[in-house]
């Protein structure tokens, strides 16, 4: 079987899922984590499994639209479809998978529209975490 190809996106509140989440891969696994904070007081130190590249996303250091900070959601909606664009072209080209997905961010409406837009795209569903309750799941 193929190595398993991997998106994890979310907030500092979903940091600890994601930690979770990344414990559970299999070795050949490789694949990019986005974490959006407000500001880089909040990033902490953490290695994830070789394979995978972690990014932090800090809105304050990057400018949304009319140059004001970015909104919550903003930055992780645009590492999500960057990562859409270079791995689930819609051309047909798509990088075959197994995928692994999840989508956190569910306070941002930015995040929750881009999660349904690529699920629409997509033969499985990704997980997007809602907020509800720890392991509570749309997918």
């Amino acid at each position: 079987m193929p190595p398993l190809i991997c998106l994890f996106i979310g907030d500092q509140s979903d940091l600890p899922q994601i930690r979770r989440l990344c414990d559970e891969l299999p070795t050949d696994s490789y694949g990019q984590i986005f974490i959006e904070v407000t500001t880089r007081l909040q990033v902490v130190r953490w290695s994830p499994p070789a394979g995978m590249t972690l990014t932090w996303l800090c809105r304050d250091e990057s400018r949304g639209r009319g140059g004001a900070v970015a909104k919550r959601g903003e930055l992780a909606t645009r590492a999500l479809r960057a990562w859409a664009a270079e791995w689930l072209p819609e051309d047909g080209t798509a990088t075959d998978g197994p995928y692994s997905m999840w989508v956190g961010c569910s306070s941002s409406p930015l995040v929750t529209f881009e999660y349904h837009e690529l699920r629409e795209r997509l033969a499985c569903e990704p997980e997007h975490f809602r907020g509800a309750r720890p392991g509570s799941h749309d997918g």
